[in-house]
């Protein structure tokens, strides 16, 4: 797996210790299979949440989030990622909105890239960051939710990795 260029550097800019970073196959775009703004308000894990996509959570909230076996201490707008079939589950003080989505690799081949699990974002970032997965919301619903249909193909571009700011951008 190698380190993406001007994003990851091999996971360093992750801060959840004892995880390697997620492959994703370089020249994949993804497919969405779900995105939208949730309200959470889970305390001390007490609900387990696992899916079957990769997921990225943008968070307006400060909490500490249950990844398989780490726990994360998670500001806002911070940017998490979890694998698919990984147990999540979260420890919110006060109740606040984050966005999710939840993708796959639409091709398999080409080099791998290596994306860190967690990453805190500056505020403009973060602004950024919402404003597209507004965007890539807004498309996937003139699709219906449905992955393979034009719009829903659009919101997919919009999605690619290349839309991830890189650190310190």
């Amino acid at each position: 797996c190698h380190p993406s260029p001007g994003f990851n550097h091999g996971g360093m800019d992750s801060t959840v210790r004892g995880q390697d970073p997620i492959p994703w196959p370089s020249r994949s775009t993804p497919r969405i299979f779900s995105v939208g703004r949730f309200t959470q308000d889970d305390r001390g894990f007490a609900r387990d949440y696992v899916n079957s996509y990769l997921t990225l959570h943008l968070f307006s909230y400060a909490c500490r989030m249950r990844s398989g076996d780490a726990v994360i201490d998670v500001r806002p707008d911070a940017l998490v990622l979890t694998p698919p079939d990984q147990r999540q589950a979260f420890d919110i003080p006060a109740a606040g909105t984050h966005w999710a989505l939840l993708v796959e690799a639409r091709h398999s081949g080409g080099m791998r890239v290596a994306l860190p699990r967690h990453r805190q974002l500056p505020a403009t970032r973060a602004i950024e960051a919402r404003s597209r997965l507004e965007r890539i919301h807004e498309d996937h619903l003139r699709g219906g939710g449905v992955p393979d249909h034009a719009s829903s193909l659009a919101a997919s571009a919009g999605a690619g990795t290349s839309e991830v700011p890189a650190p310190g951008a």
